[in-house]
């Protein structure tokens, strides 16, 4: 509009990534009914003041939340197996981080204990919209804390729109059907596939069907487990593709991922988990 109509245009943004500095020409940053920086997008996204003041915790007078999940004390394992033990884990906002590593390091139980059945053996999770209980899944997509698990986790007899309605089971029944149509959007392919049943398609299709249900559910943090998992390296680089454009969405991403190289091409983020001999444990332990 501005190039072809010679518009002028204000736009007015909370996020402070945004607008892109290809867009903006000046940019104001504001807070608290004052301005605290102007210039070029890119000085001001630099500038000491508009970070204190939308991502720090100091006195700059934001009241922007920095972190999006905040994790303290997590313990988890199966059996006899110590996976984790007080594990903190704290998680910036609008990013993607990824948690990198062998099997066996613990990555897996780091997502599932935000949120979901693992939950019960943490003490506390925190998002940016509320407090989780140990052991509520329910609470945690509530809470915006959506967590698509390795392997896709679909229904197979059921298409392609059924998998994805699941996904908004709890929002209204509108909201639902405009969420659904713009996860479609986002992944033609799928659009393309909407009486497909679910089993009968690729490995990277299927991957695209659980990113879009997760979607659907109006996450604040997207936890994705192994999403490359099984694809042929061109699907892989694709998913991953996709991956950046829901974090430019201002969804935040926890990426677990083996393939090191393509999460650290992508990432913002990073933290390496290793195993480790668990002591006293049962032999074959691992930790993080």
């Amino acid at each position: 509009m501005r190039d072809e109509l010679g518009l002028a245009v204000v736009w007015i943004e909370h996020a402070v990534r945004r607008p892109p500095e290809r867009a903006s020409s000046a940019c104001w940053c504001c807070t608290r009914g004052r301005k605290i920086a102007d210039g070029a997008p890119s000085a001001v996204a630099r500038n000491p003041g508009v970070i204190e003041a939308y991502l720090g915790d100091g006195d700059g007078g934001g009241s922007a939340v920095s972190a999006a999940l905040k994790v303290t004390g997590l313990s988890a394992g199966y059996g006899g197996f110590r996976i984790l033990d007080g594990l903190d884990l704290d998680l910036a906002a609008g990013r993607i981080t990824a948690i990198v590593g062998p099997n066996g390091a613990g990555k897996t139980h780091a997502a599932e204990g935000a949120g979901g059945p693992a939950a019960a053996r943490r003490p506390r999770a925190r998002s940016t919209a509320a407090s989780c209980r140990p052991g509520s899944a329910t609470a945690a997509v509530r809470a915006g804390l959506i967590l698509v698990a390795e392997g896709r986790h679909l229904f197979p007899r059921m298409t392609v729109p059924e998998n994805l309605e699941l996904g908004g089971w709890l929002l209204a029944k509108r909201e639902r059907a405009v969420r659904l149509e713009r996860a479609l959007a986002l992944f033609p392919r799928l659009g393309e596939r909407r009486h497909q049943l679910a089993g009968s398609m690729s490995g990277g299709e299927q991957q695209m069907v659980a990113l879009a249900r997760a979607l659907i559910g109006r996450p604040r943090l997207l936890m994705l487990d192994e999403p490359s998992l099984g694809l042929a390296p061109r699907l892989v680089d694709e998913v991953l593709a996709i991956v950046r454009r829901i974090r430019d969405e201002d969804v935040t991403v926890l990426l677990i991922e083996q393939n090191v190289a393509k999460a650290l091409a992508i990432a913002d983020d990073a933290l390496r988990a290793r195993a480790r001999p668990s002591g006293g444990q049962r032999a074959g332990g691992g930790g993080c």
